[in-house]
């Protein structure tokens, strides 16, 4: 009766504007209080009731109680489904109701169910829906919100899929509103630019919904995964949209744990700056994300990286992933830029970027690595790749340095990287299956032209290894103040090893010693104090020179500083 009232009054409304005998007004106004039944829903799912589900089918509670009123959300197979509301501009401040599943779908298996109330794209409310109680939600609402959504999901059981009843719901003007300082938008809202192709959003397919870890059902969320292993991702253009802090809550789905489903990681990137990177297992709770996103990004790119197993691969659920407007101070970072980004100019045969094409980089302690890229030959020789970086005002070089775990155990050969820029060394190293992962922060000239990583190996019985450089970035950064001569000690000792110390520095520093070849001797641990010393072998037996430099922290390498010693 009181739609059909409403509808009355509505055309009543309408005809009288036609005849100018009726002025909207500027801002609508609501009654103090409306139940959710008078108040008709934009938008439903299929299987969406009012007051009771057919002709001879009332609504009841879980105690099998006859309910007077209230909506019925629930999914033929499982699944998702939701009830709308616009409450623009009508001034309710609270939203009231009782949830409760319906009894005559309560005894056997029927699965399980769980609600999300959102403003917006607010979460204002979240449950696994009991089938022993009902619960009671009195929720205020943030003065801005313009749509209510409830959103019912679940998982069908043996018998079918529980149903759910909102009763006695209804929207008020009393009391305060939510008071909320950020504005919230989700991923979902935003939408997914780009993606890989097993990208999902709300659940799986259509009757298979997102789980958390422990085997709750969640409500707003994406999925990624891969079919048989590699990489997964979605990106999400926020460019100029003023956005500074990102959240979510990850998760690997309970339906893909037990057995062998192989490994996971996944990485957060504000476009080619790593946010956040985490290994996931079936032990690994559900892991709650707060990053504060810099400045100018244009992308946020979520990232699933996969080993699969024998059964297949784990899938990884993004729980309500949003952007926010926030008080927070916004964070700057260095200009940053992967490899990848860039591209290579010039490359050998066995070069590969993010990942292989079925499986995951993975570092010397098996860790699976959201992106890089890796070089390896067939049974020796040189791998390269080249890059040119001419104009592009870059001063650093960042990576992890790691042979791949996967291709150590056994007879691999002999590996050694190169690093170059405009063919001048800038770094170098053999690596064995002993050597630990390596965090390389290299200085590149000004003006430089082209950059350049090479990998020369000597192939052994099982193959070549395969060299990785995880998080491969250019980016420009401070260069460490140069060190003086009065802050440099080299004593040549006879019989012993040599010692050079470096006075007046900061906690976190540490130095490097260079001989008059530019071949590295020695690298520091970093400062607890104001002074480091290095332990070098043999410096030689007559006088010389060596070269120091410093390294501070979030800067680069400084210039050498020489300094002369006496003979032994």
């Amino acid at each position: 009766m009181g739609n059909q009232i409403k509808q009355i009054l509505l055309g009543l409304v309408a005809f009288l504007s036609v005849l100018g005998l009726y002025v909207f007004p500027s801002t609508a106004f609501a009654s103090s209080e409306i139940s959710l039944n008078d108040l008709e829903p934009s938008d439903t799912t299929y299987y969406f009731h009012e007051n009771r589900w057919s002709s001879n089918s009332n609504f009841t509670d879980v105690h099998g109680n006859l309910l007077a009123n209230g909506i019925g959300l629930y999914d033929y197979d499982g699944g998702g489904s939701h009830a709308t509301y616009n409450i623009d501009n009508m001034g309710y401040r609270n939203f009231q109701g009782r949830i409760t599943l319906d009894s005559q779908w309560l005894v056997g298996d029927y699965g399980k169910s769980a609600i999300g109330i959102y403003a917006d794209d607010l979460l204002l409310y979240t449950k696994q829906i009991p089938k022993d109680k009902v619960l009671e939600v009195n929720l205020k609402l943030p003065k801005t919100t313009k749509n209510l959504h409830i959103v019912v999901k679940q998982l069908q059981g043996a018998k079918g899929e529980q149903r759910v009843v909102i009763t006695d719901g209804k929207f008020t003007s009393s009391g305060s509103y939510l008071n909320v300082s950020d504005t919230t938008t989700s991923l979902a809202t935003i939408g997914a630019q780009d993606h890989s192709y097993y990208y999902n959003y709300g659940q799986w397919d259509s009757n298979s919904v997102f789980q958390d870890v422990k085997g709750n059902i969640t409500i707003s969320d994406l999925g990624l995964y891969t079919y048989n292993g590699g990489r997964a991702y979605a990106t999400f253009n926020i460019d100029q949209m003023g956005y500074n802090v990102f959240e979510t809550k990850i998760t690997l789905d309970s339906k893909w744990i037990t057995g062998d489903y192989g490994k996971t990681a996944v990485g957060i990137y504000a476009d080619d700056v790593l946010l956040y990177e985490k290994q996931l297992t079936a032990k690994t709770a559900v892991q709650k994300v707060k990053l504060h996103i810099p400045k100018g990004t244009k992308n946020i790119i979520l990232v699933t990286q996969q080993n699969a197993g024998a059964r297949g691969t784990q899938k990884v659920v993004f729980i309500d992933p949003v952007v926010k407007k926030t008080k927070d101070k916004v964070k700057t970072v260095n200009k940053t830029v992967s490899l990848n980004t860039v591209g290579a100019t010039n490359n050998s045969y066995y070069f590969s970027k993010n990942s292989y094409s079925d499986s995951s980089f993975q570092d010397i302690k098996g860790n699976l690595l959201t992106s890089g890229i890796s070089l390896s030959t067939y049974n020796g020789g040189d791998a390269y790749a080249e890059y040119d970086i001419q104009n592009m005002d870059f001063n650093g070089f960042l990576a992890k340095l790691s042979l791949d775990s996967k291709w150590v155990t056994g007879d691999y050969g002999k590996s050694t990287i190169y690093i170059y820029a405009d063919n001048k060394i800038l770094y170098s190293k053999k690596l064995t299956k002993n050597s630990a992962v390596s965090n390389l922060k290299l200085r590149i000239p000004s003006n430089a032209k082209t950059f350049k990583v090479v990998v020369k190996q000597v192939g052994g019985a099982k193959g070549t290894h395969k060299v990785i450089l995880n998080n491969a970035v250019l980016t420009k950064m401070k260069v460490s103040s140069t060190l003086k001569t009065s802050q440099i000690k080299v004593v040549n000792n006879k019989k012993k090893s040599d010692v050079v110390t470096v006075s007046s520095l900061k906690a976190g520093d540490y130095i490097k010693v260079y001989n008059s070849k530019g071949t590295l001797l020695a690298t520091s641990k970093k400062a607890t104090k104001t002074s480091v010393s290095v332990s070098i072998k043999q410096l030689g037996k007559s006088k010389g020179t060596v070269y120091v430099t410093k390294i501070s922290s979030s800067s680069l390498e400084s210039y050498k500083q020489k300094k002369s010693y006496r003979a032994e």
